[in-house]
């Protein structure tokens, strides 16, 4: 049960990370993984 807590609070931030980098200038500011450049310049 936990495990698949962490599982689907995972897929949630990818999901809202790809609604914001389509949102906010497409692909550009987010390089192939979509996590760490997102607290870059």
């Amino acid at each position: 049960m936990f495990v698949s807590c962490w599982i689907a609070a995972a897929i949630a931030v990818a999901s809202i990370v790809a609604l914001l980098a389509l949102v906010f200038g497409g692909s550009s500011p987010f390089p192939s993984l979509g996590l760490a450049p997102v607290f870059g310049p």
